[in-house]
């Protein structure tokens, strides 16, 4: 979802009014291109483009018109309003399956557990991954709205809804996170889950989006998903709500980057390195990207020099974008061979219980065998385990032979001494008559 985000914003930099290199220029055409192009022969995105085209669209300044940007919000948002409706559907499909099945029986808990994956945690991931086209599209659906027409009211409307469930996930964040901070007061040591902590987690399983995969010492590292938000949300807001000032624009988003970079480098929020690595890399690739747009902004002119330093720059560009996608795919193998290896690390752990605690009932189960000498002990008196000895029987031995025994428990008449008493093997007197010999369990 991070790095999905953060590609997106390569793209949305083509908003910005500024003169791009011709090689920028036609990339951006081309990604604009295969954007509405994609999968045009499915059936689903037959559909899709019906319902896209009925609804009202207004013509749009500058280079929202230029890249033939749509103006209606639900027109804009179609294929994420039916990815969030598809997994809404499956939800409540799988609360229904859910009450009616046994709780004892085994497809209760799979379904339990697949359903606890979706509700709602992998609703919130996609929906997170969204508020940078909420805030965009928003933008362009208050810029062309009317009310005279039935499908742009409609389309007004699915935009106020959607920005009133993203208000109501933010407020949700925000009230996990607080709770948290509250829960994590009592803490005594770094490495020490209070009760209060643990209940805390239990509480918000259903969002753990929201803090699991980040460290809970300190509310900055915990609010990480926060802050992204907040900072995608204010890229896009600059992107559409401040065209007419594209060098306040880039300004802007090059303080941001740097902002987030440094968060990053301080903070290091993420549980696990590989993540942290990757959300570094990846912004600081944006930053060089926007970095090459602000440099773009002082050559703005047509003169030959202007020229030859945007084609340089532009060729720089290119490179950073051709960059951006290797750095995905290399983050996504490595963070799947990751996986792998936690999941052979926890098969190896559990496997290794699971014997210790076979050998442990098969040690229980080992016989005992007692040699008692002739001369010392009679028939009446052979040493027993795991029984009650009274006082009067206890007889004490010189000669004792021991075998497939290390520890031993001795009962008392005041209760059991579980304390374990070592027995010394003691070789038996070569003169003496063997009388009895019995196995204990």
């Amino acid at each position: 979802m991070f790095m999905g985000t953060l590609a997106k914003m390569l793209q949305y930099v083509k908003y910005i009014n500024i003169v791009y290199p011709p090689k920028i220029t036609m990339m951006f055409e081309a990604q604009n291109k295969v954007n509405k192009t994609e999968n045009s022969t499915s059936f689903v995105k037959k559909i899709e483009d019906n319902i896209k085209g009925s609804f009202y669209n207004a013509p749009l300044p500058g280079t929202f018109g230029h890249y033939q940007a749509h103006s209606s919000f639900a027109s804009n948002f179609l294929q994420s309003l039916i990815t969030l409706g598809a997994i809404a559907f499956l939800i409540v499909l799988l609360e229904v399956l859910t009450r009616l099945t046994s709780k004892s029986s085994k497809v209760h808990k799979v379904l339990a557990s697949v359903l606890e994956i979706l509700k709602w945690n992998l609703f919130l991931i996609m929906f997170c991954g969204m508020y940078g086209d909420i805030i965009f599209f928003s933008s362009l659906e208050f810029r062309t709205s009317t009310f005279d027409d039935l499908t742009s009211s409609i389309s007004f409307t699915i935009c106020i809804l959607v920005n009133v469930l993203a208000l109501l996930v933010l407020i949700r964040l925000v009230q996990v996170n607080l709770n948290l901070k509250s829960s994590r007061r009592n803490r005594i040591a770094k490495n020490h889950q209070t009760q209060s902590m643990q209940d805390a987690v239990e509480k918000w399983k259903n969002y753990k989006p929201f803090f699991e995969a980040y460290k809970n010492y300190t509310f900055s590292q915990q609010s990480f998903m926060l802050f992204f938000i907040i900072r995608v949300s204010l890229f896009y807001s600059i992107v559409a709500y401040l065209q007419e000032y594209p060098k306040v624009q880039v300004i802007l988003i090059n303080i941001l980057s740097v902002g987030i970079i440094l968060y990053l480098a301080i903070a290091r929020p993420f549980t696990k390195v590989v993540n942290t690595l990757n959300q570094v890399v990846f912004e600081c690739t944006l930053f060089a990207f926007n970095a090459c747009v602000l440099i773009l902004t002082f050559y703005d002119d047509d003169t030959a020099h202007d020229f030859k330093k945007r084609e340089s720059i532009g060729n720089v560009m290119m490179v950073i974008n051709m960059v951006a996608g290797i750095v995905s795919m290399l983050f996504i193998c490595l963070k799947l061979l990751v996986m792998l290896k936690e999941l052979y690390q926890d098969w190896r752990k559990s496997k290794r219980q699971k014997n210790s605690k076979g050998g442990s009932v098969n040690r229980r189960l080992d016989k005992l065998e007692i040699t008692v000498d002739n001369s010392l002990a009679t028939s009446g008196q052979i040493l027993m385990t795991n029984s009650t000895l009274n006082n009067s029987q206890m007889t004490l031995t010189n000669d004792l032979t021991v075998s497939n025994l290390e520890q031993s428990t001795i009962q008392t008449p005041y209760g059991q001494n579980t304390r374990p008493h070592r027995l010394m093997a003691l070789p038996a007197q070569q003169t003496g008559d063997r009388i009895s010999k019995r196995k204990c369990y």
